[in-house]
């Protein structure tokens, strides 16, 4: 008998899971199908009037932020909505010259799952 039990006793165990916190950022493929206005990567000659999101099936936006390269934010006065909608259309600033804007953003899914990404 080791520590109270004998060796003909059955153990029940869990299944192994991964915590969420060490889960990738995304495992549903919400953030690959999404598509995003400036595109990702795009290099553009005048700053965008708007930027719009649209999310392959209708999520909750729960963040969504604008930055410079060198993390200087711009306030884009995005407010938090519980409804779902799979397009989502803001109106931005007057942007000043920047190499890049990098715009990250989190949802949770239909199942609750926080997923998050960006495009630049």
């Amino acid at each position: 008998m080791l520590l109270g039990l004998s060796l003909s006793q059955k153990v029940l165990s869990q299944p192994f899971s991964i915590p969420r916190f060490l889960q990738s950022t995304d495992v549903t493929g919400i953030a690959v199908k999404t598509k995003t206005s400036p595109p990702d990567d795009s290099i553009l000659a005048v700053a965008p009037k708007e930027m719009n999101i649209e999310f392959p099936t209708p999520v909750r936006l729960v963040k969504l932020t604008l930055r410079k390269e060198e993390r200087d934010w711009v306030d884009i006065n995005f407010r938090y909505s519980p409804t779902n909608s799979k397009i989502y259309e803001w109106s931005l600033p007057v942007l000043s010259p920047a190499p890049y804007y990098t715009a990250d953003w989190a949802i949770l899914s239909a199942n609750d799952r926080l997923i998050r990404g960006s495009f630049s």
